[in-house]
């Protein structure tokens, strides 16, 4: 065990190992897999004793070949992370020196365990991540904020990070300075920027599933992609099957309602964070899982090709997701259905069918593959020939 509180310099830590014949070089084994993985790691403790830099970096250099490796906490309280890495524990005590040493020697962020960031992730140490020029925050770091309703550090990593001031700036000089160079390298550096946050459609449902609205609003105000995918995003969502996902008990019981109680949820005038009236207004304009099935099923019934093929592409509806309940007089009892059989059963004309048929193709190509037999033989029971 290394007597840690009497080591106060570098000198005192070649002493101290030349006499109790310690070798730093120790800790890795023959293919320098780290034999400390599990506890007591030399490097961690002597962070958490606030060493000087002059020891950390002799440490470094003398004993490990990578700082990206996770050590067990073995004075692990509920007040502190069961796991740590170099850079976790640095940041932990707020020892941007160093940090700075890490990662300069390697240390990567993305390295640290994403149950550890909730120690570590407040403004302080966010100002500090974001002057070394992190190309990209993981997804998993978004999602943890949403779960956890960090939702001030959440506004603050897309107000510091993603088009900020300093990018803003550097495009007007840019622009000022060497228009050439400008025109020919705009888009990429709209790229790299765009590229920093990779939104998803996993942080809207995180958000909605938390049920965390003023996150969603950061989201629709931040995500680069536009109006047009928030839309969708959030469209896809709203359209699953709420009888078979738990979303559904987070939003309402009543699927009749579904729609507005969402909305009612963003608008909500206690919330932190408000959405746009623009985006809202689009969101007002979509159609639930259970409008879509109830306006098709009508429009099948009534053979209006025109009204089906204008409100599945207005609508942007996946007609393959839906089971339709249809009655079967042989049993006298509802079958499911799905949107082919629906429409041979209403005895629709060639060209819907065909029209219905692309559709699930274009949604699905294998949606027919393996059931061909199956329309073939119900389309002759049904006589459409």
């Amino acid at each position: 065990m290394v007597d840690y509180d009497n080591i106060n310099s570098k000198t005192d830590l070649k002493q101290y190992f030349e006499k109790n014949k310690i070798q730093v070089k120790w800790i890795e084994g023959e293919n320098k897999n780290f034999l400390n993985y599990i506890e007591n790691d030399i490097l961690i403790n002597f962070i958490e004793k606030n060493a000087s830099l002059e020891i950390i970096e002799y440490i470094i250099v003398k004993g490990y070949s990578t700082l990206n490796y996770i050590s067990f906490n073995n004075k692990y309280m509920n007040n502190s992370p069961l796991y740590n890495t170099p850079l976790s524990c640095a940041l932990q005590k707020q020892r941007y020196d160093i940090s700075d040493i890490l990662i300069n020697y390697g240390a990567e962020f993305n390295s640290i365990p994403f149950d550890n960031l909730h120690y570590i992730i407040n403004s302080k140490n966010l100002n500090y991540l974001m002057t070394k020029n992190y190309s990209h925050i993981p997804s998993q770091l978004i999602n943890l904020l949403i779960k956890n309703d960090y939702n001030d550090i959440l506004n603050y990593i897309f107000e510091l990070f993603i088009f900020n001031k300093e990018f803003v700036l550097k495009l007007i000089l840019c622009y000022k300075n060497n228009l050439s160079f400008f025109k020919s390298n705009y888009q990429h550096l709209i790229d790299s920027e765009v590229k920093k946050v990779d939104f998803n459609v996993s942080f809207y449902k995180t958000a909605i599933q938390k049920n965390n609205y003023n996150a969603l609003n950061i989201l629709c105000n931040n995500d680069v992609r536009g109006n047009k995918i928030i839309v969708e995003d959030i469209c896809n969502i709203l359209k699953v099957d709420f009888v078979s996902r738990n979303i559904q008990d987070v939003l309402t019981s009543n699927r009749t309602e579904l729609k507005n109680t969402f909305l009612n949820k963003m608008k909500n005038s206690k919330l932190k964070f408000h959405v746009n009236s623009k985006l809202l207004q689009c969101l007002e304009n979509t159609t639930t899982y259970n409008e879509d099935k109830e306006n098709i099923t009508k429009l099948i019934e009534q053979n209006n090709f025109k009204e089906l093929k204008d409100y599945i592409k207005s609508n942007n509806v996946s007609v393959t997701k839906f089971h339709f309940k249809v009655f079967d007089p042989k049993v006298h009892n509802f079958k499911k259905k799905d949107i082919i059989g629906l429409a041979i059963e209403n005895n629709v004309s060639p060209d819907l069918l065909n029209f219905i048929i692309n559709q699930c193709l274009k949604d699905d190509k294998n949606f027919i593959k393996n059931r061909h037999l199956h329309f073939l033989y119900y389309a002759l029971s049904k006589n459409k020939f």
